[in-house]
């Protein structure tokens, strides 16, 4: 989703602010468990439709999984085990964000927010097999990292629709169109997801055979 010149740009940045945290102590764990602590706050608050904290606390959530990787380098402090803390927490913290996007959808009022409903848990249903898929294949031997719509870009999908919708909504004026970026976020989600994982399958099989 993003070009070449963006990702570097993105992971220049990072790399420069992990090197200023690991000056104060920080340590890469320290990051993964507060990506997990913010997406935790993120859901919260948008189960309590306070969608602007609810973009703070999601920001932070991606920012601090960027930053356990970026410290974990600079400081030669790459393991295993951090690699499946990372992991694992990247899954409890997405959940906890697909889920506050469902309650909020659930006390919606919003046109067909009840459709939306099921494909916010569809959507979270369809990161979790693509994340699987790689999993599974690098366990078979096969580095599965290709996808048109990978972790990064749902986040910032995920992202944006939040941020729009308290934007757009008190100008909506209509049930019909009220929550739309975030509508648009979940379907481009679901969509794009379930072509990732067309696209991993395809790469393994090619690989496999």
């Amino acid at each position: 989703m993003f070009d070449k010149k963006t990702e570097t740009t993105y992971r220049k940045f990072i790399e420069r602010l992990g090197r200023i945290f690991i000056r104060f102590g920080f340590k890469p764990n320290h990051f993964t468990l507060l990506g997990g602590l913010f997406a935790f706050a993120g859901m919260v608050f948008l189960c309590f439709r306070s969608l602007y904290l609810a973009t703070l606390f999601v920001f932070l959530s991606g920012l601090s999984d960027s930053l356990d990787g970026s410290v974990a380098r600079a400081n030669s402090s790459v393991t295993k085990f951090g690699a499946l803390l990372d992991s694992t927490l990247d899954r409890i913290g997405e959940t906890f964000i697909f889920f506050g996007i469902f309650y909020y959808f659930r006390n919606s009022h919003s046109y067909a927010s009840n459709i939306f409903e099921w494909l916010t848990f569809f959507s979270l249903a369809i990161s979790i097999v693509i994340s699987y898929i790689k999993a599974r294949a690098e366990g078979l031997g096969i580095e599965c990292k290709i996808g048109s719509f990978q972790r990064a870009d749902r986040f910032f999908v995920l992202l944006v629709g939040i941020f729009l919708t308290p934007t757009l909504n008190p100008k909506a004026g209509s049930v019909y169109i009220t929550d739309l970026p975030m509508k648009i976020a979940i379907l481009v989600i679901f969509i794009g997801g379930i072509k990732t994982i067309i696209e991993r399958m395809r790469f393994a099989k090619e690989k496999m055979s």
